[in-house]
């Protein structure tokens, strides 16, 4: 065992025990895109893991709460950009998604907002090989009719951007869209080039 925490070390890595956010803190607001009234009672799921779950109360607002737990950790010089989707369900509305993305490792809290509009028109079949693919199209043209874009949100198209798409004009058509977005906004934050 201390030959390999030897090699750990030599390397630049650290073993320690130390916090873990295995889950982040997540708040948010969930609304109808026609009028802007709050959607009571919509449910938000984690899309990886379900028992991580949230209802809108009377406002339209949730909060996802964070899980700690104190874990052995093998620290290293590296880092990367964690994306979470959050389907959000309500009986009235197509279903919808949200995206957020936090720095991984996750040794420490990370609060991240999102605002999800819905929408009754969507149509509800999706493009092949492309998740969410008519709900992120709506809610880019929704977005790209605002005045002004919330920084949460356009930080969750900025993830939903990162949802595989095979379907070469439905991605073609969303990245258009994003990219008049951002272009549009001061608070634009940066995306990868496929």
């Amino acid at each position: 065992m201390g030959l390999v925490l030897a090699a750990a070390w030599l390397s630049g890595c650290v073993p320690m025990i130390t916090d873990m956010w295995h889950v982040q803190p997540v708040t948010g607001r969930v609304f109808a895109a026609e009028g802007d009234t709050p959607v009571v009672g919509a449910q938000v799921v984690n899309m990886d893991n379900a028992d991580i779950t949230a209802s809108t109360g009377a406002t339209g607002e949730f909060a996802i709460e964070s899980r700690v737990s104190t874990d052995f950790y093998i620290a290293m010089p590296a880092s990367h950009m964690r994306n979470e989707y959050w389907v959000v369900r309500h009986q009235a509305y197509q279903d919808a998604v949200a995206g957020t993305a936090t720095l991984a490792p996750p040794r420490w809290e990370q609060a991240r907002e999102i605002t999800v509009p819905m929408f009754d028109d969507i149509a509800t079949e999706d493009a092949q090989g492309c998740r969410f693919a008519g709900y992120r199209i709506r809610v880019a043209e929704y977005w790209l009719a605002q005045e002004v874009v919330p920084e949460q949100a356009l930080n969750s198209l900025v993830v939903l951007g990162e949802l595989p798409c095979t379907d070469s004009p439905t991605q073609q058509r969303w990245r258009s869209l994003l990219e008049r977005i951002v272009s549009a906004q001061p608070h634009a934050p940066q995306f990868p080039n496929p």
